[in-house]
């Protein structure tokens, strides 16, 4: 069994960036969205050993979701963003909606869950953030 703090990933290569970590660029956005895969993998590893159904459909969605956020991030990287903002705001909302599973798992453990559930609205601001500051 993983303990809250296994599953955090503390005390890993990726602490800094998922909990400490500043992100200001897209390519930083991208890093910390490299470290959700880890995340969702350790959760998916930990559902696995309670012999949960459906969770490898459930890491499967998040892990389509993370890859679709990579790549409004890589477009604002160019400095001339092609994605329309609404389709941006829609993947990072499917991205929120698919990790809403992750959090309600652990229901029972408020600060695993609230924590599964700042990531998505992580992401969110860092895309506002940058969207609207082109000075990265």
């Amino acid at each position: 069994m993983k303990t809250i703090h296994q599953l955090m990933l503390k005390d890993t290569s990726l602490e800094d960036i998922l909990h400490n970590g500043s992100i200001k660029t897209p390519h930083e956005a991208i890093l910390f969205l490299n470290a959700l895969d880890y995340v969702v993998k350790e959760w998916n590893l930990a559902m696995n050993n309670f012999d949960v159904d459906g969770t490898d459909d459930v890491a499967s969605e998040i892990y389509s979701q993370l890859i679709f956020c990579r790549m409004i991030f890589a477009d604002l990287s160019t400095h001339n963003p092609q994605t329309p903002l609404l389709e941006a705001i829609k993947c990072i909302k499917d991205l929120k909606q698919s990790m809403m599973t992750m959090a309600k798992s652990y229901a029972r453990t408020p600060s695993l869950a609230h924590w599964y559930l700042s990531l998505p609205v992580r992401v969110e601001n860092y895309y506002h953030s940058m969207r609207g500051d082109s000075s990265w």
